[in-house]
C-alpha cells in the first residue's frame, strides 16, 4: 500500500521532530552548555559529573562507560528530554501567538 502525500509529509516531519540534537561523541562539558536541559536527563540517568572537571574533555560515549552506563540508553534520554524541552517551548510559544502577546 502506497502512502499518500499527506501520510508522507507527517511521516517526515515525525522524523524531522525525532532529531539526535546530541551524540556520543559529544563533550559533557558541551552538551550541557548548548543544551542545558540535558542536566535534567543526565542526573535521571545517574551521572551526576557535570561539574566535574573531566567533563571538560570526555565525551558522552566515555562517560556512559565509565558510570557503568549504556552509552545508547544515556544518549536516548538526554535527546528526549531535549526533544520534550523544544515541544514544550513550542506550545508556549503558540499559546503567546493566540493569546496576542
Amino acid at each position: 500500500m502506497e502512502m499518500n502525500r499527506e501520510e508522507r509529509t507527517n511521516q517526515e516531519q515525525e522524523t524531522m521532530e525525532k532529531t539526535n540534537h546530541v551524540t556520543g561523541d559529544m563533550l559533557i562539558g558541551q552538551i550541557v552548555t548548548e543544551h542545558p536541559e540535558s542536566i535534567e536527563a543526565l542526573f535521571a540517568v545517574g551521572m551526576h559529573c557535570i561539574g566535574c572537571g573531566a567533563s571538560l574533555y570526555e565525551s558522552l560515549n566515555d562517560a556512559s562507560f565509565v558510570h557503568g552506563l549504556d552509552p545508547k540508553m544515556v544518549l536516548d534520554a538526554v535527546n528526549d528530554r531535549i526533544d520534550a524541552a523544544a515541544a514544550q517551548s513550542d506550545e508556549q510559544k503558540q499559546e503567546f501567538a493566540e493569546a496576542g502577546m
